[in-house]
């Protein structure tokens, strides 16, 4: 996340609040209203912010499958782990990308393969991923066919991520029901507010 524009974006979150309140009572002259915008005001970034976490690990979930088979493929064709980590670190898109040029830039630096594939997953902190990384340190450690192991890992991955989409598109319908009911008693307390 970029950090730059940070301190001016919670400084201006600060201001929001307040302004949101007095210009809803004083300039609309409505009291509850503003308090509930106020609020919202408040609760707004944090909620911004989980929904970008949740959508850039859904986006890391769904490109880990194919930088597995990358890896595979590389390790199949003649390269070893590294050189197959970083074809995958340039073909793999964005987020993924970066974090597996970050991986390759920390072994090149001198630290083992084993330690930064273990600082990775405890900063991604995706069941997905630990699965890819624990492959490639059980052959690290006691050696064995790693791209067969990446195959099975890429395919039952791909897999789990059918699974996930189905499951989602099936209950669609149901959460956005609970959204639309859940925000009714607010939209009806605006009205009679307003009224």
């Amino acid at each position: 996340m970029d950090k730059n524009h940070l301190r001016a974006g919670l400084r201006l979150w600060g201001l929001a609040i307040p302004s949101v309140f007095l210009f809803t009572w004083l300039g609309l002259g409505m009291l509850l209203p503003g308090m509930v915008l106020a609020g919202l005001t408040y609760l707004a970034p944090r909620y911004l912010l989980d929904y970008l976490i949740r959508r850039r690990s859904r986006l890391l979930r769904d490109q880990i499958v194919g930088a597995t088979r990358l890896v595979a493929n590389s390790v199949q064709a003649g390269m070893n782990l590294h050189q197959g980590l970083e074809v995958a670190a340039e073909e793999t898109p964005e987020p993924l990308a970066s974090e597996l040029r970050r991986i390759v830039a920390d072994y090149n630096r001198g630290r083992p393969l084993r330690q930064v594939l273990e600082m990775a997953r405890c900063r991604l902190d995706l069941d997905p991923f630990t699965l890819f990384s624990s492959a490639m340190e059980v052959s690290l450690e006691h050696g064995g066919r790693i791209n067969e192991a990446l195959a099975r890992i890429s395919q039952a991955l791909l897999d789990n991520q059918r699974l996930e989409r189905k499951m989602e598109a099936d209950t669609a319908s149901g959460r956005s029901t609970v959204q639309v009911l859940s925000a009714a008693p607010l939209f009806i307390l605006g009205i009679f507010s307003m009224m």
